[in-house]
């Protein structure tokens, strides 16, 4: 389906006719994904901290966003928020993209990946997180950090925002992470 796209865009459509996709349909795309991933990523996660208890369940579930993003992007060139929107991802030159290029499109996902593993192997170091029974006690003790876990957070979700807000100073509407990439999101009609 991606290569149909690419096909396409490379014989016949003009440089003109390229239409990026704006910042309010990629937000929608990423509300959709994140509805289809959210029974997943907080229902089973908030089931596996209170009953199970299981950090390698844990892993698992954290692993569904990221994995999701790079093989939908990778094999659909979207994901199902995307095609949803009929907007796609391809290289700068509307080519195939790479897994590299997959990859660090979705640093941002990898990253919050990565520190939340860290969070959750303290949260289950946490003597009081085995007494823990209801999504409350487990909410408190979450929201117990240390300064360098808050600070960290507080440190991705800026780049997140620096990352989106760098699509205004963009003549093709790229974000941080499309720039380092080196893609581009088309909006197909």
């Amino acid at each position: 389906m991606e290569q149909d796209i690419i096909d396409e865009l490379q014989e016949e459509i003009e440089p003109q006719e390229i239409v990026y996709a704006k910042f309010w349909t990629r937000v929608k795309a990423s509300v959709i994904d994140a509805v289809i991933l959210a029974p997943v990523t907080y229902g089973l996660a908030f089931y596996i901290l209170i009953y199970v208890k299981s950090l390698f369940l844990i892993l698992c579930i954290a692993l569904v966003p990221p994995l999701y993003k790079c093989f939908m992007e990778k094999t659909y060139g979207a994901t199902f928020g995307k095609i949803l929107m009929h907007i796609y991802v391809v290289s700068e030159s509307f080519e195939e993209l790479t897994y590299k290029a997959v990859c660090i499109r979705n640093y941002y996902f990898i990253l919050s990946l990565i520190m939340g593993l860290i969070g959750y192997y303290l949260l289950h170091e946490m003597p009081e997180f085995q007494e823990a029974t209801t999504l409350s006690q487990v909410w408190t003790l979450l929201s117990d950090k240390t300064i360098l876990q808050k600070t960290v957070r507080y440190t991705i979700t800026g780049i997140f925002y620096i990352d989106n807000l760098l699509m205004f100073k963009s003549d093709r509407n790229q974000t941080l992470h499309d720039r380092l990439a080196k893609t581009v999101v088309l909006k197909v009609t």
